[in-house]
């Protein structure tokens, strides 16, 4: 399961396992991304809208979770049990999170006001409970901007 936690839509990761469950009797990974959107917002992709499940292109391995300016640790918090129920549906052996800090508060795009730790819903909260899983997990980063960063 690869788990998308950025500003941005995992569109080369999702792209790559499209439909993985028509190559496959059992399918290989299943993509989770949770990100901004908006008219124009990089990267536009047919995938980096809200599925529905009655259209007949839906792919339930291919999953996205849009959210409007403004996200926060609360909004995390309340979104949470929609990733858990897919990760108990799916029984992952393996998670495999992209941890970007884009969204977080104080980040050049100024869209989000998430925070990475401190309170239910922060980037460390959902991490604390992606590592509590009963799976293999592999944190990666991204979407760093160097005006997070102390120099």
């Amino acid at each position: 399961m690869y788990i998308d936690l950025d500003l941005h839509f995992s569109d080369g990761v999702s792209h790559a396992f499209a439909s993985s469950a028509s190559v496959s009797v059992n399918p290989q990974v299943l993509t989770f991304s949770i990100h901004h959107t908006a008219p124009g917002f990089f990267p536009v992709s047919a995938f980096s809208g809200l599925p529905d499940p009655a259209d007949p292109t839906f792919d339930p391995f291919t999953l996205s979770l849009p959210l409007d300016r403004g996200a926060s640790n609360a909004t995390f918090a309340r979104i949470w049990p929609s990733l858990e129920r897919v990760k108990d549906a799916f029984r992952p052996t393996y998670a495999i999170v992209q941890c970007g800090v884009d969204g977080l508060a104080g980040a050049p795009y100024a869209i989000w006001n998430w925070s990475l730790g401190g309170e239910d819903g922060s980037l460390g909260w959902c991490i604390e409970r992606i590592l509590s899983w009963d799976c293999k997990t592999v944190l990666l980063g991204g979407g760093l901007s160097l005006d997070l960063l102390p120099l």
